[in-house]
């Protein structure tokens, strides 16, 4: 099963080019689920949810570990889609917690040790929008929350997603995009780029 992940910041369109990719590769007959992080529908996703809008605050660290634990939860679900799942999209998921908690002063050795036991992505598509065209975009749960309201943070996230998506990107297993393109431009720069990495791991 091949795991592409959409990263970006905050209102960046991985939402919307997740959904138009799915429903391009489901179309073109490949077996394909998507979902995303957090799950705010879980226990462990209601209390991200809640500390994103203020009304829950551990401490960074204890937040980071509820973050792992919403993914840990879903590691069944993982193991059960590998037997008749050709490409799982997921809107955010391993890289977003390294980057955003790195941007929040947690060790980097911290985060990957308490992720390593997830899968890891096998290709990364990011969606580059500056924090200011992230903290004027409407998003889903309305008011901007402690995250997406906070510009530095934005800002100390943006240069690490990109010091980490580049460094794939070189080995072929990224897609940096401008997020201000269209969304059928972006659409279609991805689908493409896609297709073409399923057919090369077919022959690897």
């Amino acid at each position: 099963m091949i795991i592409i992940e959409v990263e970006g910041l905050d209102k960046s369109g991985k939402n919307s080019q997740s959904e138009l990719l799915y429903q391009a590769l489901h179309e073109r007959g490949y077996n394909v689920q998507k979902s995303e992080f957090h799950r705010y529908d879980t226990p462990t996703g209601q209390l991200i949810r809640k500390f994103l809008d203020g009304e829950y605050q551990p401490n960074q660290l204890a937040i980071e570990c509820i973050m792992a634990a919403d993914k840990y939860a879903q590691l069944d679900w993982f193991e059960e889609l590998k037997k008749s799942t050709d490409i799982l999209i997921l809107d955010r998921y391993l890289t977003s917690q390294i980057v955003y908690s790195s941007a929040n002063g947690v060790d980097v050795d911290f985060i990957l040790n308490l992720l390593e036991h997830m899968p890891a992505p096998n290709f990364h598509v990011f969606l580059d929008i500056e924090p200011e065209e992230s903290m004027k975009r409407k998003g889903k749960w309305g008011e901007n929350d402690k995250y997406e309201s906070n510009q530095e943070l934005l800002t100390r996230v943006r240069e690490k997603y990109l010091r980490i998506i580049e460094l794939e990107q070189e080995d072929g297993k990224a897609l940096i995009l401008d997020g201000t393109k269209s969304i059928d431009e972006l659409h279609q720069e991805i689908l493409a780029r896609t297709l073409a990495f399923v057919e090369f791991e077919k022959v690897a």
